[in-house]
């Protein structure tokens, strides 16, 4: 799988296969209010492009990378 999820009632935690070293300057996350788009940079497919189910406070919304 290149991604899977989990919710809970106030969060939705997406977790994305992304290639090994690679940095967050090298990743594009576009989070809108009911659309989510995540590539890296010099790919033309992005790994997650589409519409959300439901409204998300994007203010509220961040993304990191872990090992």
């Amino acid at each position: 799988d290149v991604y899977r999820w989990s919710q809970q009632i106030m969060n939705v935690d997406i977790q994305i296969k992304i290639p090994s070293g690679t940095r967050a300057r090298e990743v594009i996350c576009d989070i809108k209010n009911k659309h989510l788009k995540v590539m890296i940079k010099g790919q033309e497919k992005p790994i997650i492009d589409g519409e959300l189910y439901e409204k998300v406070v994007v203010e509220d919304s961040l993304w990191s990378i872990e090992d």
